[in-house]
């Protein structure tokens, strides 16, 4: 088990993923790689909700905190036809971050929307891999494997906003598309401790936020892609 995914959320900053996908959801939401299900503390009150995770460990941390999550490896078929009925019970299909660890994950997408309803929304994230600091990386020969972020050593896919669209929004159709940038994190709760830089945090994150709208392809941490199937 990998210990970040089994971090609560804090309070979502200004602009960044977690502020802005949770207006998009209806219904009941089925989450992908659900992780310890920490997603399910920022959903409307009125969504119901189930998660599928292969990680044994973070299931029972999840089922602890009384959620339904069940076990499921996304890249096999047979795994995911046996929660046939969990995935066509969902209004929306939540995949944050996710299908960059996956070796094929247009065939997951296929896979899923088989079984899934007739009419159904899905949340897509994933990270800009040339965010502006990466290519900074890159130009100056750097490539690193990291325990997290862009690097993570655990990605096997990188999208630019290009193949974001191509390689994985293809595959959905383009029915009803919004896609848009997230901010960068800035750390808010370790600026937040320190006098100096507290007062400003409210300034940057409304900057790094703008930027990150107004030009998505370098300045956005991460994209989110929401798709209205059967529309």
């Amino acid at each position: 088990m990998n210990q970040r995914y089994d971090e609560p959320w804090g309070e979502p900053r200004s602009g960044s993923l977690q502020d802005q996908w949770p207006q998009y959801v209806r219904g009941h939401v089925v989450e992908l790689g659900a992780a310890s299900g920490r997603n399910a503390v920022l959903l409307p009150p009125t969504s119901s909700y189930v998660g599928l995770e292969r990680d044994d460990a973070l299931l029972q941390r999840g089922r602890v905190q009384g959620l339904d999550l069940r076990p499921c490896d996304l890249s096999r078929p047979e795994q995911l036809r046996a929660q046939r009925d969990a995935i066509a019970s969902g209004d929306t299909i939540l995949a944050l971050d996710v299908f960059e660890h996956l070796l094929d994950p247009a065939e997951v997408i296929r896979q899923v929307i088989s079984l899934a309803a007739s009419r159904h929304r899905w949340i897509i994230s994933v990270p800009n891999s040339v965010f502006a600091s990466a290519r900074l990386e890159i130009l100056f020969g750097r490539f690193p494997r990291r325990a997290s972020g862009l690097f993570d050593s655990t990605h096997r896919q990188f999208y630019t906003w290009s193949t974001f669209q191509t390689h994985l929004l293809s595959v959905l159709g383009t029915e009803a598309v919004t896609l848009r940038g997230t901010a960068v994190p800035l750390g808010g709760a370790r600026l937040a401790r320190r006098p100096l830089t507290a007062r400003a945090i409210p300034l940057l994150e409304n900057l790094v936020a703008s930027l990150a709208r107004k030009s998505p392809k370098l300045l956005a941490y991460e994209w989110l892609a929401v798709v209205d199937i059967g529309v």
